[in-house]
């Protein structure tokens, strides 16, 4: 019987202690995404292992809630929450939708904002690159029907510095995110997020609306 209390009570401490480094580690994640506002410059990688070809491709992406603004070398994406605009440069034309949230839950920086509530804590461990010591912190989707069950954040341990974002999808394809800038210390106003086509000469407008 005391042999069974004192298991108990050891695993209870064993608990205590993952529970408490966990929460730590969650924390660190919160002072970036808690507020959901931040601007981010990165290179996006796609790795299909089924047709053996990688993709990057150069990116900005501005967030508030769930509005956003991505700019990328082909298009520009704007969202206000209730409309979606899709600028392609190279045919001067801009198509205009409307926001759909199942549409958001296939969208990975939505995701990466949603690590309390979708995700829980699988491992963390430390590691140093550049002189920098960060924390590789892996998460797994607690809904089997996630479309990104797998994610690995790497984050500073001051958690000021954030270097690169892997998230594995239902199809075991890597999205890896190497951060080029990251910042959090932003205020942006809700016209950031809102396409002007007055702006553009000749633009051809489709409403998909």
């Amino acid at each position: 019987m005391r042999k069974k209390l004192f298991l108990l009570l050891a695993n209870f401490f064993i608990w205590f202690g993952v529970a408490n480094a966990n929460e730590k580690i969650f924390k660190k994640l919160d002072t970036l995404f808690k507020k959901q506002e931040f601007r981010a410059e990165y290179v996006y990688t796609v790795y299909d292992n089924s047709s053996m070809e990688n993709k990057s491709m150069y990116g900005k992406i501005t967030v508030k809630g769930n509005k956003y603004h991505i700019k990328m070398i082909d298009q520009e994406i704007l969202n206000d929450g209730t409309t979606v605009w899709v600028y392609l440069p190279g045919s001067n034309e801009v198509q205009i939708s409307n926001y759909d949230l199942e549409d958001e839950l296939c969208n990975p920086w939505h995701m990466i904002c949603k690590y309390r509530t979708a995700y829980t804590l699988y491992k963390s461990y430390s590691k140093k690159s550049d002189k920098i010591e960060y924390y590789v912190i892996e998460l797994i989707a607690k809904e089997d029907d996630n479309q990104y069950p797998y994610v690995t954040v790497d984050l500073s341990k001051s958690g000021k510095d954030l270097k690169k974002i892997e998230i594995i999808d239902k199809d075991k394809i890597l999205h890896k995110f190497d951060l080029i800038s990251f910042s959090s210390v932003v205020n942006f106003k809700d016209e950031t997020f809102v396409f002007c086509p007055e702006v553009y000469n000749d633009i051809e407008i489709i409403d998909l609306r």
